[in-house]
C-alpha cells in the first residue's frame, strides 16, 4: 500500500522519538554565518594567481605524464593494443585508430600498471609557408582512460576521464604568423611525475575547456572548473571556476576592452565559501537588466566586483582590480607541433 508523505514522516519520526505521538518536524531557526575574514590577504594577486592557474592547466601535463609513465614499462607490462582494448564497458568516442595498454601487473622493481589508457594523434600539414596563403598545421591529440601507475605507495601516473587539445598554426609570406591551441578536459590528474616541480603540485580534478590564440585572433576563453587536491593559492583557495573571455591587444578593435574580461572568475576557500569576481556580462544582453548586479561595475577598467557566495545574501565586498597583461608575455604560448609526437619505446626493447 503506497503511503502518503505526512503519514510517513509521521511514522519515521514517531520511531525516532521512542514512539511520542508528532507529525512535525520542529528545526531551529537558520544561522546566519558571519563573513569570511578576508584581511591581510592580497586579493588581486589571488584573482591574478587564479587567471595564471587557469592558463597553465590543459591536456599537455597529463599527456607528458602518461607518455613518461608509460616509458617505464618492460616487455609485457603493460600489454600494449592497437584501438582500443576491446573490453565491455570501455566506449571510447572515437574513430579508434588509435592505441591502448591495458594491464594489472607488476614489474620487477616494483612498479605497477593497473587499468587502461587510450590514446590518439592526427597531424596534417597543408600548403608553402613562403607563399601568400601560407602553410596551415593542423595537430591533435585525445587521451582516455581510467588507469594507475605506481611504485609501492607512490603514485607515479593516474588519469581517470577523458580529455582533447587541438593546435592550428598558420605561417605564410610577410612574417605572418597566426595560432590557435584549445584543451577540452574533464577528470582527475595526479602524480609524482606530470606534477615534479609543477605549480599545482598533487594534481586536480578539472572539468574545463580554454581556448587561446594568437596573432589577428589573440585572445583567451575560459568555462569550467578545477579543485586541487594539495595546492592552495594563498594558503587559502583550494579551488578555482571560471567563465569568461578576453581579447587581447594584438585582435583589438577601437571599442574591445582589452585591460578586463566579459565574465567571472571564483575562488573557493577551504571552508567552501566562494568569491566570485565578476566584471561585464558574458554575454550580449539588456545593459539596463537589473537583474544583473554588476552593472555600475562594467566600465572598461581592469576591475570587476567582489562577491561572497554561500550567506544568506549574496555580499558585496568591493571592487578588485588585476592586471592580466602578463597573459600575452608567455603563460598562453601554444605547444610545438613537436610536442604532439609520442615518443613510446619499443613494447619488446628490453633494459
Amino acid at each position: 500500500m503506497r503511503r502518503s508523505l505526512p503519514l510517513l514522516f509521521s511514522l519515521i519520526l514517531g520511531g525516532c522519538s521512542g514512539g511520542e505521538d508528532t507529525d512535525q518536524l520542529i528545526l531551529d531557526d537558520p544561522v546566519e554565518l558571519p563573513p569570511p575574514d578576508i584581511s591581510g590577504l592580497d586579493m588581486p594577486g589571488a584573482f591574478e594567481t587564479g587567471f595564471l592557474t587557469i592558463a597553465d592547466i590543459d591536456l599537455r601535463t597529463a599527456w607528458q605524464g602518461h607518455v613518461d609513465a608509460l616509458n617505464l614499462r618492460k616487455p609485457g607490462c603493460p600489454d600494449i593494443f592497437a584501438g582500443n582494448p576491446n573490453v565491455e564497458d570501455i566506449d571510447i568516442n572515437s574513430n579508434n585508430d588509435g592505441s591502448s595498454w591495458l594491464d594489472f601487473c607488476e614489474q620487477g622493481d616494483g612498479t605497477t600498471f593497473g587499468g587502461f589508457e587510450y590514446w590518439e594523434i592526427n597531424v596534417n600539414r597543408d600548403g608553402d609557408p613562403d607563399s601568400g596563403a601560407g602553410r596551415t598545421t593542423e595537430a591533435s591529440r585525445l587521451l582516455f582512460g581510467d588507469g594507475v601507475v605506481g611504485r609501492g605507495d607512490e603514485i607515479l601516473f593516474e588519469f581517470d576521464g577523458e580529455a582533447t587539445d587541438g593546435l592550428t598554426v598558420t605561417e605564410a609570406s610577410g612574417d605572418y604568423y597566426a595560432w590557435s591551441y584549445s584543451s577540452s578536459m574533464a577528470g582527475t590528474v595526479t602524480g609524482s611525475i606530470p606534477f615534479d616541480g609543477s605549480g599545482t603540485p598533487g594534481g586536480y580534478r578539472v572539468g574545463l575547456t580554454r581556448r587561446a590564440a594568437g596573432g589577428a585572433d589573440q585572445g583567451l576563453e575560459a568555462n569550467g572548473n578545477v579543485y586541487f587536491f594539495e595546492h592552495r593559492i594563498q594558503d587559502r583557495f583550494d579551488s578555482i571556476a571560471i567563465n569568461m573571455e578576453l581579447i587581447g591587444p594584438d585582435a583589438a578593435g577601437p571599442d574591445d576592452c582589452t585591460l578586463e574580461p566579459q565574465g567571472y572568475i571564483s575562488l573557493r576557500d577551504e571552508n567552501a565559501f566562494w568569491y566570485d569576481l565578476i566584471f561585464s556580462p558574458r554575454y550580449e544582453g539588456d545593459p539596463d537588466d537589473p537583474d544583473y548586479p554588476n552593472e555600475p561595475y562594467s566600465e572598461c577598467d581592469g576591475c570587476g566586483t567582489l562577491y561572497i557566495r554561500g550567506l544568506e545574501q549574496d555580499e558585496e565586498i568591493g571592487e578588485i582590480c588585476v592586471d592580466l597583461s602578463f597573459l600575452w608575455e608567455g603563460p598562453l604560448d601554444p605547444p610545438d607541433v613537436q610536442e604532439f609526437a609520442f615518443t613510446l619505446r619499443d613494447p619488446g626493447e628490453d633494459r
